[in-house]
């Protein structure tokens, strides 16, 4: 022991706690992509306001759609350049999805416009990511006594591309 230092007595199972918590903190630290994280716009409160502070045009993301529509159900992972959808893949069999059938999914900024054209919905249940302010979860009942006109976007897995 160092003179001077105080003598901090610590039982076998608080040190055993607290190497597993340092430990543990350490190894999720150096998991993390810092490449993807935020650049510091997540303080925007307006979720739209937001993403568009990213200025992120060129991404892929994971998306399912539930509905009863073509592909409902289908997690698809969407490139997107220029903001446009430039290509679709199912991600359970990597199998490229058909461009005549991409007519249901969404960019993020088409999902901003979803979201605002259904602001007269019966049901509108929104959630967006913290860090980028996409929505992650949209969900819109157009008219509760209509079976079947529901419809629920999960988007997922942000990756800022290059293209």
């Amino acid at each position: 022991m160092s003179p001077g230092c105080p003598s901090i007595e610590l039982s076998m199972g608080i040190r055993a706690r607290l190497f597993a918590v340092l430990f543990f903190g350490l190894l999720q630290a150096g998991c993390q992509d810092i490449g993807d994280q935020p650049q510091g716009f997540s303080t925007i409160e307006d979720p739209a306001e937001r993403w568009a502070a990213y200025n992120i045009q060129n991404y892929s993301i994971d998306q399912q759609r539930s509905c009863f529509c073509p592909n409902g159900g289908l997690r698809a992972k969407l490139t997107i350049a220029g903001n446009q959808i430039t290509g679709i893949t199912d991600v359970a069999t990597g199998d490229t999805v058909p461009q005549n059938q991409w007519g249901g999914y969404s960019t993020v900024d088409q999902l901003f416009s979803l979201i605002n054209s259904a602001q007269h919905a019966a049901v509108l249940r929104t959630h967006y990511d913290p860090a980028y302010g996409f929505p992650d979860s949209v969900y819109i009942d157009w008219n509760v006594q209509v079976a079947d006109d529901e419809i629920l976007y999960l988007t997922r897995n942000l990756k800022r591309t290059l293209e």
